[in-house]
């Protein structure tokens, strides 16, 4: 049995504070509250560093460049500032039942295509979403080829049943396939040497589907929402396929199958004005993924994935005070997973480079004794969350302010458990940990944002106002975790998975503003330090410091549309300390990545709000550079630095009917 650290002091304060204020509540006499969403409140925590195929959301975004790009940061991660539609808004969000548009880029080759159709009949709905890409090698800002490519269809189905204002139901299928999606060379380039072995992603393929019912009610409960996912994933990764050179012994098929299928549920209700939801939520997991090698692919030489079974059961409560100035929302959340293995015992060997004798043999469970000190692959754990957050508006509204105060627990996905790959190369082995506690984080964040009389958003000042339009915000976190779970590297340097101390703080910070209806401006700027507090070193994979400029003009072209142009500047630090030294942490990180800073420029114009023409240059000075945290879609136990793209002219064309 695992020992779980449990504080839950917090938990008791947050609800102590429910019964203490709820009697002045009666006499507040201000309008009901309402929840501001199921468990809005929790921080997602995700895995640290996990390896996974790109996302599937959103299905089409015309400010990025078409295609997927993993080693431009800005492109794949949804956090990061981009450009504006700008004068394309009008032709994407449009009430035409019909949008479609097709982009290219000439360095990389990338294509994308995509069809949005939508149709409404009475009480139903539908929406389908197609999008297609393609992509190849391109080069960086040195001229130098990287080595990528792949496939991508993705499809989406909605359908709705919407009989009156207080009742939808909805489907949700989601299709998405990866083909041939190819490493960069730095991890493929020697196909002899242990330290630059990777496999390509030969073909990835995930459904999702998802039933949603929602339905306000008359009575003490006022709402209920259910929903179920269920999610199929399969993956075949190998390294010959697209790389020369390897023998029979070094040939490794990697097969990866997992189920998912996920429950929520849960209603509103008031205890006297007070609002409240209870709510549980169930998921069933199994994930299995073995790699073969030999001659014909018929000995095991890992089960990566020893077809894990996890159960996790929740139960989640919000709620939300009125203070009279101030407002405080309240959450509280307790988890329970049970997790166990179907092939602990299973042989796995590794070949000479011939293919034709045994070098090692082993299993799972004897890796996990050997590196995690247990053989006991069964476990049952638990998790406590609980978070408050007291936001006030002052200046008539215009300055909103929030604190939030929190506990808030993450339990060890199934790779940071059971993850098994052998090798007989230590450098290149990955095992798992049965024996990790629940990651806490005891977090505190504050932020505030102000709106003057003239701000309408981002390029819209707001109507018949000549008052300045500007809105500033910032935000700023600290965590301190208890079990925090990492990567780290054993005593003859194999990759493993266990818990640590931590501390992350973490700042944003925007100003954006429009001096006139045409011309508009924003900076942007995020940090985040990390710190292993057990060995007072850097944690791998931590995003350096970056700051954004964006400038955007946009006016009428004449009657017939709209044009818009503008430039982006992204400005990234160095990293401040990097866990990139063998010999003092995990090597996780790349050596040699420098500060750099990249220019882009982009225009648009549409005509008659159905037509629509963007275009422009990414990387316009040719900035050769290199991310410290590239999105990797296998996992590569000693990745090295790879160059992001260099200059990239890129065309975008919308239309709607």
């Amino acid at each position: 049995m695992i020992k779980i650290k449990t504080k839950t002091g917090l938990a008791a304060l947050l609800w102590t504070s429910t019964a203490l204020v709820g009697t002045a509540q009666a006499d507040a006499g201000t309008k009901p509250l309402t929840l501001r969403g199921a468990l809005a409140l929790f921080p997602t925590f995700a895995q640290h560093d996990a390896r996974s195929p790109m996302a599937i959301m959103p299905i089409y975004d015309v400010t990025r460049m078409p295609g997927d790009w993993k080693y431009k940061r800005d492109e794949w991660d949804r956090t990061a500032v981009s450009p504006p539609l700008g004068a394309l808004d009008s032709v994407i969000n449009t009430p035409r039942p019909v949008v479609a548009g097709f982009g290219f880029t000439d360095n990389g080759a990338a294509r994308q295509a995509f069809v949005d159709v939508k149709t409404r009949a009475g009480a139903f709905l539908m929406r389908g979403v197609g999008t297609y890409k393609w992509g190849g090698s391109y080069d960086d800002g040195d001229g130098d080829r990287v080595r990528a490519g792949y496939g991508r269809d993705t499809e989406q189905i909605i359908l709705g049943y919407l009989p009156d204002a207080d009742t939808a139901l909805k489907a949700i299928v989601i299709r998405d396939e990866i083909r041939d999606d190819k490493q960069a060379a730095t991890t493929v380039e020697a196909p002899n040497s242990a330290l630059q072995s990777g496999t390509d992603s030969l073909k990835t393929t995930r459904y999702i589907g998802k039933l949603l019912f929602d339905k306000t009610l008359e009575g003490a409960l006022e709402a209920v929402h259910a929903e179920t996912t269920v999610v199929f994933a399969d993956r075949r990764n190998n390294n010959f396929t697209f790389q020369d050179g390897r023998q029979p012994g070094q040939r490794q098929e990697a097969d990866v199958d997992r189920r998912k299928v996920e429950g929520r549920v849960h209603g509103d209700t008031r205890l006297g004005d007070i609002p409240f939801r209870l709510g549980v939520r169930g998921l069933y997991d199994s994930h299995d993924a073995d790699r073969a090698t030999g001659i014909s692919l018929e000995t095991f030489s890992a089960v990566q994935y020893p077809d894990v079974t996890r159960l996790e059961a929740e139960v989640f409560a919000e709620s939300a005070l009125d203070l009279g100035m101030a407002r405080l929302d309240l959450g509280l959340r307790w988890q329970h997973a049970i997790t166990g293995i179907g092939r602990a015992d299973e042989p796995v060997s590794w070949l000479n480079p011939t293919g034709t004798s045994v070098v090692s043999t082993t299993t799972p469970r004897a890796l996990y004794r050997q590196y995690a000190g247990t053989d006991d692959t069964d476990t049952s754990l638990h998790a406590i969350s609980a978070v408050a957050t007291m936001s006030r508006s002052w200046l008539d509204k215009a300055l909103d302010t929030h604190l939030s105060l929190g506990r808030i627990a993450r339990l060890p996905e199934n790779q940071e458990l059971y993850f098994a790959r052998n090798h007989a190369q230590a450098r290149m082995r990955a095992v798992g940990n049965p024996g990790l506690d629940p990651e806490v984080h005891y977090r505190v964040e504050a932020g505030a944002s102000y709106e003057s009389a003239g701000w309408l958003d981002f390029g819209r000042k707001a109507p018949l106002m000549d008052a300045a339009s500007y809105r500033l915000s910032g935000s700023v976190s600290h965590d301190h975790v208890d079990n925090f779970i990492s990567r780290d590297r054993a005593g003859d340097q194999t990759l493993i998975w266990r818990n640590m101390d931590a501390r992350f703080t973490s700042l944003t910070l925007s100003a954006e503003w429009n001096p006139t209806r045409t011309l508009s401006a924003g900076v942007y700027g995020r940090a985040t330090w990390a710190e292993n507090l057990d060995e007072d070193r850097g944690l791998y994979g931590i995003a350096p410091a970056e700051a954004v400029f964006l400038v955007d003009y946009h006016d009428r072209l004449g009657v017939h549309g709209t044009w818009n142009a503008g430039l982006k500047v992204r400005a990234v630090a160095g990293p401040t300390d990097p866990d990139d030294d063998l010999n003092t942490g995990t090597a996780l990180d790349p050596e040699d990545i420098d500060a750099f800073a990249v220019l882009d420029v982009y225009g648009g114009v549409q005509v008659h709000d159905r037509v629509g023409v963007r275009l422009g240059i990414s990387n316009v000075l040719d900035t050769e550079y290199a991310e410290l945290d590239p999105h990797y879609v296998t996992d590569t136990p000693n990745p090295g630095p790879i160059n992001a793209p260099g200059r990239a002219f890129f065309l975008w064309t919308v239309v709607n009917f």
